[in-house]
């Protein structure tokens, strides 16, 4: 099981074209085991941010990003996906429908998965050994910026908090994006490769 678990999340860590620095992985990981929910404190504001940002990818360029990341380890995670607002407009996609399923996707990913005795927490710092021996292993594909020891005992200091992505990433991709957990109310036929 354990071989499994870490054959997983190496494959999830390694398809991610996206992550240039560590605090880029950590961020994936910790959406992938924690949700959207620490982005939704107040539904209000939660809303206005959206609103903001939803009129901001309208009237500005957007990167060579897929509207659709898939954040999910199977068998490890609950379905998740990062929403691209820019490529979501530009395809048409329903801006209410994907605010709501981003609202209810933050009130409602688990804590335990798939069974109430797997926390997700506790398997997402084991996700984070994981991207440790890759990185000692100078595991190919695994060109990431930054020293994972240092990060890592800032992160566990601080009781393994929400981080923002690196300064690098929101340069080269400018993220405006929205997590959900059910592609099929916001895409057509809940598809993950538009």
């Amino acid at each position: 099981m354990a071989e499994d678990f870490h054959k997983k999340v190496s494959r999830f860590v390694l398809k991610s074209a996206f992550c240039v620095e560590y605090a880029d992985v950590y961020k994936m990981l910790y959406q992938s085991f924690h949700g959207a929910g620490h982005a939704v404190q107040d539904k209000k504001d939660a809303s206005d941010r959206f609103w903001d940002e939803w009129d901001y990818v309208k009237a500005n360029e957007g990167r060579i990003i897929p509207m659709i990341e898939n954040l999910e380890i199977p068998g490890i995670t609950p379905p998740l996906a990062r929403v691209h607002l820019r490529k979501y407009y530009e395809s048409g996609g329903d801006p209410q429908a994907l605010l709501d399923e981003f609202l209810r996707t933050a009130r409602e990913f688990p804590v335990y998965y798939p069974s109430n005795e797997v926390n997700l927490h506790e398997q997402f710092i084991r996700a984070w050994g994981v991207v440790g021996v890759m990185a000692e292993r100078k595991k190919p594909r695994m060109s990431i910026d930054g020293d994972y020891r240092s990060f890592t005992a800032e992160m566990e200091s601080n009781g393994w908090p929400v981080v923002s992505h690196s300064k690098l990433y929101r340069e080269k991709f400018s993220p405006h994006y929205r997590l959900v957990m059910d592609l099929k109310k916001v895409t057509p036929q809940g598809r993950i490769d538009l």
